[in-house]
């Protein structure tokens, strides 16, 4: 079974596809790298990743993420696939990291919107969670 890598820029919809293959995909789980990296800001502040543009987000992390994917595979033979999202993942560190033979990588950005059509569509979201919440 294939994980799932889904990276790309801020506000791109990583999480809402993630969640909506995880609905689909019942063998699935998510790994979010925004959560893994609060963890680390968190437990190992002097390793400088953290929420507060950490200087190792998309260099140390992506290592830590593809151990963690692989320890859980591998020590603790899960048979499940993991859906894999964040923006820390830079395209050039992909294949240098991850294991793109057994991964579908998916890299979402936002195509052809202008810089005012994106902030538009960012403060319509933020207004919906708000909503909801």
């Amino acid at each position: 079974m294939k994980d799932i890598l889904i990276f790309g820029v801020p506000r791109a919809g990583k999480t809402s596809l993630s969640r909506l293959l995880e609905n689909e995909l019942e063998e699935y789980e998510i790994f979010s790298i925004d959560a893994i990296r609060n963890a680390f800001g968190d437990i190992f502040p002097e390793l400088e990743i953290n929420d507060r543009n950490g200087k190792n987000n998309n260099t140390l992390l992506p290592n830590y993420v593809s151990k963690l994917l692989y320890w859980h595979h591998k020590i603790l033979k899960n048979n499940h696939g993991y859906i894999v999202e964040g923006c820390q993942v830079f395209p050039d560190k992909v294949k240098e990291v991850f294991d793109t033979e057994k991964s579908i990588v998916i890299y979402l950005g936002h195509g052809k919107l202008k810089p005012e059509e994106i902030l538009k569509n960012i403060r319509t979201y933020v207004a919906t969670v708000y909503e909801i919440l």
